[in-house]
């Protein structure tokens, strides 16, 4: 059979399973490593090295009285490792054995500490017990949470010293896992090469080999997509403007726009802000009004994008029952100055606006400049704000302070940020992970809103698996967010990705699958 390349640029420093943040780790990690279940490009988590994936309808999630779960994973008939080892249930539970390791924090995710326990009646039988309810637990043992781990290959030195497990080169160049592709050869400098298991439980791919090769420049990008060298881009992101310009040259490919896995918004300062009004709902209504945010998106992102009313993308399996639930505000100077005159300002000679003691507001708005879109954004806000007679200031944050986190979290008026759009972003809601000096500024609150009604809704939506009351628990909590404008979205961003028109099966991830979620079924034309 022909060997075919295709290219997969990306910034990685090493095949480590473990260390999956950097641009296209993600990507490489699922080719090489399948899990028991997989997040599909519809937000619909299937089954992948399991029979079936765990859900409340089909018994395999039972729900106790006592608030206690119970999941049940079958592992698929000839499922294995690429050395030809068979995957067993006692790998499921050396992999639990390690995440659950506390002298090995970089795997310890949530979802580990919330299992109370693991039984193994059989090789192919997985019984997890869990402490609490958990609206996740069916991640468990997926590529989302880290690969899996051969027991047959690491038990022997995670036992001789645990704390040195990932000096292994199994982690890097003796990589053996249980993807479509096997890792043929690593190089630090230049990238990896993979060749197809021919005998992969979910049949083989059509793509013998794989070439993944580091490119960490943007002309030299697109300058080998334009060539036909390079097949797919994963991991690396051009921006809007290049992908457009690519689009129109490129004969042997296409542009995909993925999903809008991401929106631009504003987080209001609730803690402190140097301009008190921000607290008060009926300005913060005000200033939303006072944005055209139709206009942004179409000249920031070339019409690609709708305007952010949510916080959940308008393609996500969610979002056409909770849509109702949303508040919006689309464009109106005129009902955004009737608004600051009920709040008693007025405006002066100078266009400012200033209450009856002489007050004029001064609000400030914090953008990094580590995302070009960030500032983009924040210079037509002020803009708009000014019309209406609110004077601005832009803190732009420069690269040595964008990792200071008293310094951002100590915003002074607003912070604009791109954020993923995803349910998981509940959490950030919750009052314990504000990020305050008591802290430390550890926790993903960036807005710092902190009330016990929006902690009960979040702790609602954590703990409600039967699906169509977790979505009651969202409708109300999209509601709660837009009308009290606690996030206040501009709009939605987009990441282009470029496809070979030689690839058969290959798309851009969309509701937070990454977009090697089927890498098993890839072919060549």
């Amino acid at each position: 059979m022909a060997v075919t390349k295709t290219a997969l640029p990306f910034l990685y420093t090493q095949l480590n399973p473990t260390n999956t943040n950097a641009g296209g780790g993600p990507e490489v990690v699922d080719l090489v490593n399948s899990g028991l279940t997989v997040l599909s490009s519809r937000g619909q988590r299937l089954a992948q090295l399991a029979e079936a994936a765990p859900t409340v309808e089909n018994g395999l999630w039972k729900l106790e009285a006592d608030g206690t779960m119970e999941l049940t994973w079958h592992i698929r008939p000839g499922a294995q490792w690429h050395d030809g080892a068979p995957l067993t249930s006692g790998d499921i539970a050396f992999t639990l054995r390690v995440n659950q390791d506390p002298g090995l924090p970089v795997l310890r995710n949530q979802a580990y500490q919330l299992v109370e326990r693991l039984d193994t009646p059989d090789d192919g039988t997985v019984i997890v017990r869990w402490k609490n309810p958990y609206i996740k637990a069916d991640e468990l043992f997926s590529a989302t949470l880290g690969s899996l781990l051969p027991r047959h290959l690491l038990e022997h030195a995670y036992a001789k010293d645990s704390s040195a497990l990932f000096d292994e080169a199994y982690f890097n160049r003796e990589f053996v896992g249980t993807g479509p592709f096997k890792l043929r050869s690593w190089d630090a400098g230049s990238g990896l090469v993979l060749d197809v298991v021919p005998d992969y439980v979910l049949g083989r791919p059509g793509i013998e080999v794989v070439e993944v090769r580091y490119v960490t420049e943007d002309n030299a990008l697109i300058a080998g997509v334009l060539s036909g060298s390079i097949d797919l881009m994963l991991g690396t992101q051009v921006s809007t403007d290049q992908a457009l310009s690519i689009r129109e040259q490129w004969q042997g490919g296409h542009v995909e726009f993925a999903d809008f896995g991401t929106w631009v918004q504003l987080y209001p300062q609730f803690v402190d802000p140097t301009e008190p009004l921000i607290l008060n709902l009926q300005f913060r209504r005000a200033l939303m009004y006072a944005i055209d945010r139709e206009v942004m998106a179409a000249s920031i992102q070339s019409g690609l994008v709708p305007v952010a009313d949510t916080f959940i993308s308008p393609r996500s399996p969610y979002y056409s029952t909770i849509e109702a639930s949303i508040v919006r505000y689309p464009y109106d100077p005129g009902r955004a100055a009737r608004m600051m005159g009920e709040l008693g300002y007025r405006p002066g000679s100078d266009g400012l606006l200033a209450n009856a003691s002489g007050h004029k507001i001064t609000v400030g708005i914090q953008a990094t400049t580590a995302q070009a879109i960030h500032l983009k954004a924040a210079l037509p806000i002020e803009t708009y704000w000014q019309q209406i007679g609110i004077a601005t200031d832009i803190d732009t944050v420069p690269v040595q302070l964008a990792q200071d986190v008293a310094y951002r979290a100590n915003f002074p008026g607003f912070s604009i940020q791109k954020q993923p759009t995803d349910v998981d972003a509940i959490a950030k809601l919750h009052s314990s992970e504000a990020r305050l000096a008591s802290r430390g500024y550890r926790g993903v609150n960036n807005a710092r809103y902190m009330d016990p009604a929006m902690d009960v809704l979040v702790q609602r939506y954590q703990t409600t698996i039967p699906i169509p009351q977790r979505i009651q628990a969202i409708s109300q909590i999209v509601h709660e967010v837009s009308d009290q404008l606690v996030w206040m979205g501009i709009f939605f961003d987009t990441g282009p990705a470029l496809i070979s028109n030689r690839l058969v099966n290959v798309g851009a991830g969309e509701n937070g699958a990454k977009a090697t979620w089927n890498a098993s079924q890839w072919a060549i034309r």
